[in-house]
């Protein structure tokens, strides 16, 4: 098979990486704290801006819980 290569697109994206972990004393005993690493192309240059994205990124997972459960 021949393999079709789109022009439009870039070569290379550049991507910003965070790990978030879940703080242990909100975690209900006998579970394992959350870990997220999110990618992002956002620009990540100060620790606000890696909060922000955490903050979407939750506000991202409660809609997924509302539409699972319509």
């Amino acid at each position: 098979p021949r393999t079709v290569v789109d022009k439009s697109l870039p070569d290379s994206v550049e991507l910003y990486a965070i790990e978030a972990k879940e703080k242990a004393e909100y975690v209900p005993k006998g579970e394992q704290p959350i870990c997220w690493r999110l990618l992002t192309t956002y620009t990540i240059s100060s620790l606000s801006d890696a909060r922000q994205i955490i903050k979407w990124y939750a506000m991202r997972w409660q809609i997924e819980l509302l539409f699972g459960t319509l």
